[in-house]
């Protein structure tokens, strides 16, 4: 596993990589496959980001694809409160940013898209 809000480096880009990175009070998990340029897949509601994993090893010849657990889905901790799309996109924001990813691309499904969208208005 890889230390908290660091991403583990393979030699081999197949490799699937745990990231735990802590984020507005709660763990958010994530995996990484790849090697290139950040791609970051973001599920839906009522998935993990385990739903995205096929799409991530289909671009991780080309790209890092990083695949996070929005906060209360899967393997991610959940926030203190009911969970607005704007607190998802904050969480998705600080996320992006303890774990350094310099303008990645986002593809997001279903709820994940909002959640996206109002990342991007900000």
């Amino acid at each position: 596993m890889a230390a908290v809000g660091q991403i583990a480096c393979d030699p081999d880009p197949s490799v699937l990589r745990t990231v735990w990175t802590g984020v507005r009070g709660a763990r958010m998990h994530a995996v990484a496959l790849g090697a290139g340029a950040p791609v970051v897949l973001v599920h839906g509601y009522g998935v993990s980001g385990a739903y995205m994993l096929p799409l991530a090893r289909s671009l991780a010849d080309s790209f890092t694809a990083f695949v996070p657990d929005l906060p209360g889905q899967g393997k991610s901790e959940q926030l203190k409160g009911a969970i607005s799309l704007a607190e998802h996109a904050d969480s998705l924001g600080a996320w992006v940013e303890a774990n350094e990813l310099a303008r990645p691309a986002f593809v997001a499904n279903s709820m994940g898209c909002q959640v996206v969208t109002e990342l991007a208005v900000r």
